[in-house]
Parts: structure tokens; sequence; C-alpha cells
């Protein structure tokens, strides 16, 4: 098991932003849909544009740059499919779901009917 954040490098305006799920992305996310819960629940377009924008601020913070992103702000900027091409949501969920649940996959056993031989 790894604690090391998966890390994706992007340039928007000749600045490399690093973007992680981290658990300030989390909170700001949290903080800004009221709970954990409700931000898990918005529509797929708004949730990827507010995990996007909760992970370019968290960078930019860290940078000490004067940038702030909002979920408008990133969609009018970046096209649905590009948020999608760089798996936003697929990294916000390997950073909330543990491995071990997440690669679990239950196989349900195919049941026959005693004497089904199957042919």
């Amino acid at each position: 098991m790894s604690l090391r954040l998966e890390e994706k490098r992007i340039e928007i305006d000749g600045k490399v932003y690093v973007i992680r799920c981290n658990m300030a992305v989390l909170d700001a996310l949290e903080t800004a849909y009221g709970s954990f819960e409700a931000a898990v629940r918005l529509p797929v377009r708004d949730g990827v544009s507010a995990i996007l924008a909760a992970m370019l601020n968290d960078y930019a913070e860290d940078m000490g740059w004067e940038q702030s992103w909002t979920a408008k702000k990133v969609k009018k900027r970046f096209a649905f499919s590009d948020m999608m091409e760089l798996d936003i949501l697929g990294m916000f969920n390997r950073a909330v779901v543990p491995e071990s649940i997440a690669g679990a996959q239950e196989t349900p056993e195919a049941e026959t009917e005693p004497g089904d031989s199957g042919n």
C-alpha cells in the first residue's frame, strides 16, 4: 500500500499545475456543498468541474498564486471531454475509495439446476 497521492500535470496559460485529490481538496468540496455526501451526489459535469476547481485552487495556494477557480470558471474554460480525458472523476474515486474495496469484484457463481448439464 502506498500513501503517495496520484498526480497529474496540466498547463494553463503558461503555468503548470500539479493536480491531486488530497484532503484539502475534499475539505473544499465539503465546504462548498455543505457536506461530502452532497458533493458526491452532484451531476457528473458539475462534480467534475467542482473537483477540478478545488484541485487547481489547492495547487495555486501552495504556489502562492493569486488564482481562484470556481466550478463555473472551469466549465467556461474547459470542454467536458477534456476534463473526462484527464480522468478527474477517476482520480477522485481512487482517492476516496479504498483499493481493497475498489479492486474487489464479486462474480456470482453460475447456478445450474440439478441434473442440468448445460447441454
